[in-house]
């Protein structure tokens, strides 16, 4: 019977992912996102179980913790600190408040790092698609789901274009849940503890605080949360939206740059999959980016982007084709001011480029942190 389950199961998500292929990509872009505040309640202890059953029984065990468990050891620098003062100082001076946003950059070519207000737990928009592509890797390469051309199709929207819909029946395969009409006794909590795996699969390795088990919407027949999904949130209250830090994210980016984030072969694949091509005209993971202000016949980008009407956000590793500069740079931004500002990622975007050109790989402190 588990069996028949999981193919059933399989066969509704590919099913699915055919008929979205025909939904306009522009109906679940990343600039149509809940939710329109970003509440940051703590996440209740007792909700987060520490290893959710198996999805089938009769299936491989999850691959239930991010494989690399310690972050990476990075030495502060105060000339990197010089650049993301002035990052501050530039939101500053536009009117833009600067408790509202946070910053992590680490210089790969020395491993160096600086940050403002990086440890703050914010909402990532759809940054959080980020995390839940390794951990998609993570049950690939387990054997937990199947490699096919329909979760292929799904990765690849999801990244490439944001696809709110593919993100949903992603998030659908990895926890073998599905949205629906509200839950209630055991169905409820069984549903909780399959959709809560996104988030302990980071909370074991060390990702304090974070919170990725909601989806990213509009998705379709689904304006935003409801139903099982919007219970969720409400129990209890307050909602828990998701949330994680710039240091965390650029934490993950570390790893994918060194080839660690699940295997070196995923690591590569997943990089892939996150570096933008030439754009076209107009293209909105590079317009009001990180990547707008840059040449891309000097530059590679691999990146995520998130905006809401109320956020932007975004996590990149960029490097100049010269390798004179290579970097990550993650932003969170919280607040209407932040989302409406066409042009202050890609402002950012050449400051920190233009100053890293002036860096010599001995641009550093010497007290390594954790």
């Amino acid at each position: 019977m588990e069996k028949i389950q999981r193919l059933a199961f399989e066969a509704i998500c590919t099913l699915s992912t055919v008929v979205a292929m025909d939904i306009a990509k522009c109906s679940f872009s990343v600039a149509a996102e809940f939710p329109a505040s970003n509440p940051t309640p703590p996440i209740p202890e007792l909700l987060l179980p520490r290893f959710p059953k198996p999805i089938f029984p009769d299936s491989p065990p999850p691959a239930d913790v991010y494989n690399f468990r310690q972050p990476p050891v990075l030495t502060p620098s105060e000339p990197l600190q010089a650049i993301a003062n002035q990052v501050v100082q530039l939101v500053t001076k536009r009117g833009l408040p600067a408790q509202d946003i946070s910053i992590s950059l680490i210089n790969l070519k020395n491993d160096t790092s600086a940050g403002y207000l990086a440890q703050k737990l914010r909402y990532p928009a759809s940054v959080a698609k980020f995390f839940w592509l390794v951990e998609a890797y993570a049950q690939l390469e387990a054997g937990t789901i199947a490699r096919n051309g329909a979760i292929e199709r799904d990765l690849s929207l999801m990244i490439r274009d944001s696809d709110n819909a593919a993100a949903s029946r992603v998030v659908d395969r990895l926890t073998g849940t599905t949205s629906g009409s509200a839950l209630t006794g055991a169905s409820l909590e069984d549903w909780q503890q399959h959709r809560w795996q996104l988030t302990q699969f980071f909370l074991a390795a060390g990702f304090d605080g974070i919170f990725m088990s909601q989806k990213n919407y509009p998705i379709p027949g689904y304006v935003a949360p409801s139903g099982r999904d919007e219970q969720l949130q409400t129990n209890p209250s307050p909602p828990i939206w998701n949330r994680a830090t710039t240091e965390q994210t650029a934490r993950l980016m570390y790893d994918l740059v060194r080839g660690r984030a699940v295997s070196s072969n995923a690591s590569q694949e997943m990089l892939d999959l996150l570096t933008r091509k030439l754009p076209q005209p107009n293209d909105i993971m590079v317009k009001s980016f990180f990547s707008e202000s840059l040449q891309f016949d000097q530059i590679k980008v691999a990146h995520k982007v998130g905006w809401t009407r109320h956020s932007r956000c975004e996590v990149a590793y960029i490097y100049s084709i010269d390798r004179s500069r290579e970097y990550i740079l993650v932003i969170f931004s919280e607040g209407a001011a932040y989302a409406a500002d066409d042009q202050i990622f890609p402002q950012i975007s050449r400051l920190v480029y233009d100053r890293l050109a002036h860096f010599s790989d001995n641009d550093s402190i010497s007290h390594p942190h954790r």
